[in-house]
């Protein structure tokens, strides 16, 4: 497993996987209050974030756990949604060639030609 990359970056939970971490995410969200998006998390996963959290003040764990039983949305690694076979086939594209996860995996985001940049339609996080 890759450490952290830090600088603020909130921890969040692979619901594929199970790993806690701060490493780049596919987000496949659903409307709150909607129909679930994903299936419920595996109990080899919910033991793994356990295990994880165990660590931590109990308000940050208490959120990590809350993020993965929620099924209205899910958090993946972009590796590992690419892995599953993206449901919108973007993770792919993206995590080809990149040379490992974590800080290498964020380089490597940071480097691709933004194919969105001219598009007036699309915010951009600052």
């Amino acid at each position: 497993m890759a450490a952290n990359i830090g600088g603020g970056r909130a921890l969040r939970v692979c619901d594929l996987c199970g790993g806690v971490d701060d490493h780049p995410r596919h987000v496949i969200a659903g409307p709150r209050g909607g129909p679930d998006v994903v299936a419920k998390p595996t109990t080899d996963v919910v033991t793994k974030v356990m295990d994880a959290t165990r660590d931590l003040d109990k308000e940050e764990g208490d959120r990590l756990l809350d993020a993965l039983l929620d099924t209205t949305s899910s958090d993946r690694h972009l590796d590992c949604c690419a892995a599953a076979g993206c449901p919108t086939g973007t993770c792919a594209p993206q995590v080809r060639d990149a040379p490992g996860v974590g800080k290498k995996m964020l380089d490597h985001l940071m480097s691709i030609e933004d194919r969105f940049a001219d598009r007036a339609d699309v915010v951009k996080a600052e």
